[in-house]
């Protein structure tokens, strides 16, 4: 039998812990700009950029994206090397909040349930913001990826395949569908999620480099799905004319299965932001 003040202990324990917890470390402090029409953006690296290579990095609002640790940590590792990296404000964070909505992935479903697709909005804002880097003259027009875990994997992995100039993707754990996070729990009518599930998108992305890593036990997200995403992309990955076997691999299509931590599984591995720099300066030629 457990007594009742052995349950006030532990509780006391773990808020404790959580109380002393440290907060995410701030990386640097980006630069507020505006595109011409008006979408706002941050941006953080050079100060006078000339086609420099660019990482969209995807996460909350715009700016915290790119000043925080836990958001960042690739494009901090990257910036030693002349990398620009730019961020928008993600669908119901920062601006993009609405009076009455919920904050987070929680308003993707009150928008989707309106008739609203809040991706194919996102996607546009990015894609217009990085016409004016390229216009500006500070981005390689070559050299340019997008970053983001769990919803920000999500939204990379749907940016990249709405547009073509995104030549490499990083996805950390990432949201694979919609339907299977607690937020979309007894949606009504769920098509309009099921729509946005990534299995589709696997054949516009084609091509191009990716990097995919997962717990093996994610209950946020799921594991299993994102699995069978990957293992679809390695075989579109495949040389024409040449069957997959074990033997076959390509670092252009590179999926990552490691151990899950804590409560929920929902973690990137030790040395993941590390590995995905490294990826990426080999990709890019930096």
């Amino acid at each position: 039998m457990i007594r009742p003040g052995f349950i006030l202990l532990m509780l006391a324990v773990a808020v404790a812990a959580a109380a002393q917890a440290p907060s995410p470390k701030r990386l640097q402090t980006a630069r507020l700009l505006k595109t011409p029409g008006g979408i706002r953006f941050a941006l953080a690296g050079p100060e006078q950029p000339r086609r420099a290579p660019l990482l969209f990095v995807l996460g909350a609002d715009y700016r915290l994206s790119l000043e925080r640790e836990d958001f960042n940590e690739v494009g901090a590792l990257l910036a030693p090397k002349g990398y620009l990296q730019a961020a928008i404000d993600t669908p119901g964070h920062g601006d993009d909040r609405r009076p009455g909505e919920p904050e987070g992935i929680a308003a993707w479903r009150t928008r989707l349930e309106k008739g609203e697709n809040p991706i194919a909005a996102f996607v546009e804002s990015l894609r217009t913001v990085l016409t004016h880097l390229i216009d500006q003259g500070w981005v390689d027009p070559e050299r340019v990826g997008v970053c983001g875990s769990s919803r920000g994997g999500f939204l990379a992995l749907h940016a990249a395949a709405g547009e073509s100039r995104l030549r490499y993707v990083v996805a950390f754990a990432p949201v694979s569908d919609l339907l299977a996070v607690r937020e979309f729990n007894g949606m009504v009518n769920p098509a309009s999620a099921r729509a946005l599930d990534i299995m589709p998108l696997a054949e516009k992305l084609t091509g191009r480099s990716l990097l995919i890593s997962i717990g093996h036990n994610d209950q946020r997200v799921g594991t299993q799905h994102v699995i069978d995403f990957a293992l679809r992309l390695m075989q579109l990955a495949a040389p024409p004319g040449k069957v997959m076997t074990h033997f076959w691999s390509s670092d252009e299509v590179k999926f990552i299965l490691s151990p899950s931590e804590g409560a929920n599984g929902h973690s990137t591995y030790r040395h993941a932001h590390d590995d995905a720099a490294a990826w990426i300066l080999q990709r890019t030629g930096s």
